[in-house]
């Protein structure tokens, strides 16, 4: 057989690919190779989830890639598509495109102020099905109260029924990631303070649940290496619902706090309880 010229290389080669069946036929021109199975070339092509917060960059950089229906890289078109607003404070800036996929808020108003979305979460966080969520949060802040995370709710309502989540504060100059749980706005605090969360101000955060329904709340540095901080009794409750809570106040109305999240990902790890 000939040796092909340039121009007749690629498309033999494409052609000798389709035969033996090493490349699945269709796709997008932005789509990427995907796993089906655990079996030698048994492939998809599908939509690049290597999320934002890096420009192009792999993890632990960018956020990981995951192929869960509820994951979100915060951008216009899946907030307004998946996402009810609970609260959006008088005069804050919302910007769900910030430097590709974070979600920002500028919060110049009151410290009871919080910005918050909601979204259904089906059967992931009902009792007894092992469950996490984790995503990456930053704050920009300075002698001024800013705060950012998540939260899992039972009813659509924050004051209604059973809560548990984690957020980053900064409080002046202490910067602190909060857990809590709380029954009918009953609320049970607990803390980790500057060893982990100072000066960074921006942590992955990682929440789960076990099927025996033990919670147990995580952080890290780099999305890697992981420090437990709290580890809940036998909850058996359902949660319904996943609200992102960003809140924050600052002097003389002036936008001199910001709170930011990078993305959402559910069932992406479990660390050994």
């Amino acid at each position: 057989m000939s040796r092909p010229t340039q121009g007749q290389a690629w498309p033999r080669l494409i052609a000798d690919f389709d035969r033996n069946r090493l490349l699945p036929t269709g796709g997008d021109a932005d789509q990427v190779l995907v796993k089906a199975s655990a079996l030698d070339y048994d492939s998809l092509w599908g939509d690049d989830q290597t999320g934002g917060g890096g420009g192009g960059s792999v993890f632990p950089i960018a956020a990981p890639s995951s192929p869960h229906a509820l994951d979100d890289e915060f951008v216009s078109a899946s907030l307004d598509a998946a996402w009810t607003v609970v609260n959006s404070p008088a005069g804050a800036t919302i910007d769900p495109d910030y430097e590709g996929s974070w979600l920002r808020a500028q919060i110049p108003a009151a410290a009871t102020d919080a910005y918050q979305i909601r979204k259904a979460l089906g059967t992931v966080f009902q009792a007894g099905t092992q469950a996490s969520v984790t995503f990456r949060v930053a704050l920009r802040g300075f002698e001024q109260y800013c705060q950012g995370g998540i939260e899992l709710w039972e009813t659509t309502a924050r004051d209604t029924g059973r809560v548990v989540g984690m957020l980053c504060t900064v409080n002046g100059t202490n910067t602190t990631i909060d857990s809590f749980s709380a029954n009918n706005n009953s609320f049970s605090y607990g803390e980790i303070g500057e060893s982990l969360a100072k000066p960074q101000q921006h942590l992955w955060l990682h929440l789960q649940r076990s099927a025996g329904n033990v919670f147990s709340r995580y952080a890290s540095t780099d999305g890697v290496g992981w420090r437990r901080f709290r580890n809940d009794g036998s909850w058996t409750y359902d949660y319904n619902y996943l609200v992102v809570r960003m809140y924050g106040s600052s002097s003389g109305g002036s936008p001199d706090m910001e709170a930011l999240l990078d993305f959402v990902r559910f069932n992406w790890l479990f660390i050994p309880q």
